[in-house]
C-alpha cells in the first residue's frame, strides 16, 4: 500500500511541477510572437519584394478597411487573413503604417464616403435557418499616402492580395506609371481583354497603322500582338526602342485559324527583322499527342471533348526555373502554336535563352497545307520526329542599356477566350509585362499561389506496388503495431505487480 501512495504522490508531484513550468513558459512568452510557415511557397510570410516596396515610404501609409460589421461566417476566414497580412505589413515597416476600420453601413455618411471611393457592395448568398437571402456586404480597402490614394473595391478572396497590396504601394510611391505602348494587328476584336490587363500594371498607350514613331513615346516597355504586314520602317523604330531600353514582347504566329477551324497563312512582315537576330518562327504547327489540353466539338446535337493535340502545354519541367517570368509557374498554354527556330552564329550581338519548350513527344505538322483536326494523329501515315522545340525565347546583350527581346511564336494564347479559360497564361503574360516594365517587384509575389498540381505519370509496375501496399502492407503494419501495443501494455502491469507484491 505505501509503494502504491508513493507512486501516486510521484505522479501528482510530476504534474504539479510540468504544469508550474508551463505556466512560466507562457507567462514569459506573453511578448513574443513566433509562427512558423510550412506552406511550399511560404504563401503566410511577406515576400522579399513586398519588403523592397515597403523601404520606398518616406512617409506615414494610412490604410482603411471598408468592411461591414455583420459579415457571413463563410467571409469571417478572409477578414482574419487580411488583418493577418496587415499586421505583419506593420509589423516590418520602417515607417508607420495607420490602418482604420469604417463599417460602411453604421451611417449614411460612412456609406457615401465609401461608394464615393468606387467601392460597392457585394451582393452575397447565403443560407441561415433553412432560410436563404442575398446579403448587401462591403469588403473595400483604400491606400492613403501623401497626395495620393489607391482603392481595392472588393477584397472577397486572398489569393493575391499581397499583389494587389505591392501594386498599390508601387503606384503610391512612383512618381508616374510605366508606358506600356500596346500594338494588336489582326483579330483586334478577340484581344479585347488585353488593355485591361496593361492596365493593371502601367499606363496604356496605344498604337495603331496610323501612329507614325513609336520610338518618341518614350515608352517603358512595348507589346506587339498577332502582327501583320509590318513595315520595314516600323522594325527600325522597334530597334530604336531596344536601343533605347525599352524591353519588346512580340506574340506572332504564321498560321491562323478563324471559328470554322479553317488554318491560313500569316506574313507578319518582322521574318528578316527576326532572322537578323539568329530567329525564325516555323511555317508549320505544333502537336503533342500526350501532353495537351482538352477541347470541345459538336457532332450532331452533342458536345464531345476530348484531348486536342494542336493545343500543347508546357508544364513545369518544360519552363525556365533561372527566369523570374517562369520560375514559379506550373504550366504555360499555346493552342495552335507554331515553333521557334534558332539560327547558330556566333557573331551575332544577340544572346539567347528559351523560357518555354514543347515536350519531348511534341512533333511539327508534316503536311506543307495545314489542317487542324482532332482526328489528325488518327490518320497520320508515318512516324514523326519527336523532340522538343523552343515556344517562347528572351534576347538580350551584353551592352548596357539594351533592352530586352521577347519572341513568343503564338498569338492565339492571348485572345480572350483562353484569357478567361486559363489562368496560367494571364500569370505568365502579366510576369512578362511586370518584368519588362517594373522589373522583378512583383513576380515572386504574383506567382506564389500555383495554378495547377499536374499529376505526375507513373509506370504500370508502380501501380501495381502502391496497389498491394494499400491492400497487404498497411494492414500489416496495423496488426504489428497492435500488438506491440500490447506487449507494452502487458510487461507495464507486470512490473507494476512486482512492485506491489
Amino acid at each position: 500500500m505505501k509503494v502504491l501512495l508513493k507512486l501516486i504522490s510521484q505522479n501528482i508531484l510530476m504534474v504539479l511541477l510540468l504544469a508550474g513550468i508551463f505556466g512560466s513558459l507562457n507567462y514569459l512568452s506573453d511578448g513574443f510572437n513566433l509562427r512558423f510557415d510550412l506552406t511550399e511557397d511560404k504563401e503566410f510570410t511577406l515576400a522579399e519584394s513586398t519588403k523592397k516596396i515597403m523601404q520606398r515610404f518616406e512617409d506615414r501609409l494610412t490604410i482603411k478597411l471598408y468592411y461591414s460589421a455583420d459579415l457571413p461566417h463563410l467571409l469571417k476566414p478572409v477578414q482574419e487573413r487580411v488583418a493577418d497580412l496587415l499586421s505583419e505589413l506593420q509589423a516590418q515597416s520602417k515607417q508607420t503604417i495607420i490602418i482604420e476600420q469604417v463599417d460602411p453601413d453604421s451611417n449614411e455618411d460612412k456609406e457615401r464616403e465609401t461608394t464615393a471611393l468606387g467601392i460597392a457592395p457585394l451582393q452575397i448568398n447565403i443560407i441561415e435557418k433553412d432560410k436563404r437571402e442575398i446579403k448587401k456586404v462591403f469588403m473595400g480597402m483604400a491606400m492613403y499616402y501623401q497626395d495620393k490614394k489607391e482603392v481595392i473595391p472588393a477584397v472577397a478572396q486572398v489569393q493575391n492580395l499581397e499583389y494587389q497590396l505591392d501594386l498599390m504601394m508601387l503606384k503610391l510611391t512612383q512618381k508616374d506609371l510605366p508606358k506600356i505602348g500596346v500594338y494588336i494587328g489582326e483579330n483586334q476584336d478577340k484581344h479585347r481583354l488585353m488593355k485591361p490587363v496593361v492596365q493593371q500594371i502601367g499606363q496604356v498607350v496605344e498604337i495603331t497603322t496610323a501612329t507614325k514613331d513609336i520610338s518618341d513615346l518614350d515608352l517603358a516597355a512595348l507589346i506587339i500582338v498577332a502582327p501583320k504586314n509590318l513595315s520595314k520602317e516600323r522594325s527600325t523604330q522597334i530597334d530604336s526602342l531596344l536601343k533605347q531600353g525599352t524591353n519588346v514582347m512580340l506574340f506572332t504566329s504564321h498560321i491562323g485559324i478563324d471559328d470554322a477551324l479553317v488554318p491560313s497563312q500569316i506574313n507578319s512582315g518582322l521574318d528578316d527583322w527576326l532572322a537578323d537576330k539568329g530567329l525564325g518562327i516555323s511555317d508549320q504547327l505544333l502537336i503533342d499527342a500526350a501532353q495537351n489540353e482538352q477541347a470541345g466539338f459538336h457532332t450532331g446535337q452533342m458536345q464531345v471533348f476530348m484531348a486536342y493535340p494542336f493545343w500543347p502545354k508546357a508544364l513545369q519541367k518544360d519552363l525556365n526555373k533561372e527566369s523570374p517570368i517562369t520560375a514559379q509557374l506550373e504550366e504555360v498554354f499555346y493552342p495552335w502554336t507554331n515553333v521557334i527556330q534558332i539560327f547558330s552564329d556566333e557573331e551575332s550581338e544577340w544572346n539567347i535563352s528559351t523560357l518555354t519548350r514543347s515536350s519531348n513527344r511534341s512533333f511539327l505538322q508534316q503536311e506543307d497545307v495545314p489542317t487542324v483536326s482532332p482526328q489528325y494523329i488518327q490518320g497520320m501515315t508515318k512516324m514523326p520526329n519527336l523532340k522538343s522545340h523552343p515556344l517562347s525565347v528572351v534576347l538580350s546583350q551584353s551592352k548596357e542599356g539594351h533592352g530586352k527581346l521577347f519572341v513568343t511564336a503564338n498569338s492565339h494564347m492571348l485572345q480572350d477566350r483562353f484569357l478567361r479559360q486559363v489562368p496560367s497564361n494571364v500569370l505568365f503574360i502579366e510576369n512578362m509585362l511586370e518584368y519588362a516594365s517594373w522589373g522583378e517587384f512583383l513576380i515572386g509575389v504574383r506567382s506564389r499561389g500555383k495554378t495547377a498540381r499536374p499529376i505526375a505519370e507513373i509506370t504500370a509496375a508502380t501501380k501495381s506496388l502502391i496497389k498491394w501496399g494499400h491492400m497487404v502492407l498497411i494492414p500489416l503494419l496495423s496488426v504489428l503495431f497492435g500488438m506491440l501495443i500490447l506487449y507494452i501494455i502487458k510487461k507495464q502491469r507486470q512490473r507494476l505487480i512486482t512492485r506491489l507484491t
